[in-house]
């Protein structure tokens, strides 16, 4: 999927996945270009949930979609 694509996936409220972080934060910061990505992964008692993927969401969560990257959690 081209970066337009997927910029106009996540703008509707749905997920995309990149093979790197750089591509994912692009995506994301390009969803919403007010302010900078947030970065992220889903914890448990502070550490990384296994088997969850690391993400970026647009600024501010807005719009409510994850662009996730690589592979998950180990």
């Amino acid at each position: 999927m081209s970066k337009s694509a997927a910029v106009a996936r996540i703008k509707s409220k749905k997920d995309t996945w990149s093979t790197s972080s750089n591509q994912a934060k692009g995506v994301a910061a390009a969803a919403n270009r007010s302010g900078k990505p947030i970065n992220e992964v889903d914890t448990r008692y502070g550490k990384p949930r296994k088997g969850y993927y690391y993400h970026w969401h647009p600024y501010k969560r807005t719009p409510k979609a994850h662009a996730f990257y690589g592979g998950p959690v180990k």
